[in-house]
């Protein structure tokens, strides 16, 4: 019995781990057929460094569509068996520069031989398949960066994930989330300004003390997205500082945030609110336009003079 090769679809990730490891270890089992101190796992690393040197972490891990961790481990055991060195970056003294030894670069010309002897036989063993397998393993990589098994199993469940989503208000003790989940936007889409730094560091001062208010989004216990309403002169209520951590985003909770925030400005009596936001951010704008948002030309003295490209956008309550 075989339990993975029954569990199918279910442990495709195992199984491809499995397999991996079987013919890794087999590659080791060569090198020391040959009595060549290299274990298997070390290949990719040595081969890309080989071509090209020297290389970041951060390039290699890219290069090889490797984790930061899998490349600093490896580096780590192959550093310490003399195949490799590194440096500190003289642009950047926090990064590291990996590059082969002259015992590595004598290394990979002793391995030439014995990799096309590696290559040969796996060329026979995928041919025994009758299955075009390298193709069939690109394709399955294309599909993945297309969509990931994450995001396929998170848009299958939204509504049942949305229907777990609580909205709760804010808290002193929720302050860091409120900060992070907004920087963690800002980061991926602008640069983070004054006026953000001044929200962001004292929520309490420049949002609640005015007569604003701030909700945050619970799924399963973990915060999950935030959103705030700021008062201004006059009377002006702006929904503002909307964010949703990246793998939530999808599963409503940017609607259940909105639709909250609306429902308690409409409780204290309010008429209008406003809200600025980007040409970028074309999901946020459909979201807003589905709660009957228009684009607002009339001047705005409660605007800030964000140097990233704003719209206003305002909702009759």
């Amino acid at each position: 019995m075989d339990l993975i090769k029954e569990l199918g679809a279910l442990a495709l990730a195992t199984r491809l781990k499995r397999l991996g490891e079987k013919l890794q270890k087999d590659a080791s089992r060569i090198y020391g057929l040959f009595s060549v101190e290299f274990e298997g796992k070390w290949f990719a690393l040595l081969y890309a460094l080989n071509e090209h040197s020297p290389m970041g972490v951060t390039e290699l891990a890219d290069y090889l569509q490797l984790t930061h961790p899998a490349i600093n481990q490896v580096s780590v055991e192959m550093e310490k068996a003399g195949l490799l060195k590194s440096t500190a970056n003289p642009r950047d003294r926090r990064q590291r520069l990996l590059q082969l030894s002259d015992k590595g670069k004598n290394l990979c010309r002793s391995l030439e031989p014995l990799w096309s002897e590696i290559a040969a036989a796996t060329e026979e063993l995928v041919a025994e398949s009758g299955v075009d397998l390298l193709s069939v393993l690109g394709k399955i990589e294309d599909s993945l960066d297309n969509e990931d098994i994450f995001t396929r199993v998170k848009k299958k469940n939204r509504s049942l994930i949305c229907d777990k989503i609580g909205i709760i208000d804010y808290k002193p003790g929720l302050k860091k989330h409120f900060e992070s989940l907004n920087r963690e936007w800002l980061d991926e889409y602008f640069d983070i300004e004054p006026e953000d730094e001044k929200v962001l560091s004292d929520p309490n001062r420049h949002v609640i003390k005015p007569g604003g208010f701030i909700l945050f989004a619970r799924f399963n216990g973990k915060i999950i997205g935030t959103t705030a309403v700021k008062k201004h002169e006059g009377d002006i209520y702006e929904l503002t500082k909307m964010g949703v951590t990246r793998e939530y985003r999808g599963c409503y909770a940017g609607r259940k945030l909105t639709s909250k925030a609306l429902e308690k400005l409409r409780e204290m009596g309010v008429k209008k609110v406003v809200l600025q936001t980007s040409k970028k951010l074309k999901t946020a704008i459909k979201l807003y336009e589905s709660f009957g948002f228009k684009r607002d030309t009339c001047d705005a003295p409660w605007a800030y003079g964000y140097s990233r490209e704003t719209i206003t956008m305002s909702l009759d309550l």
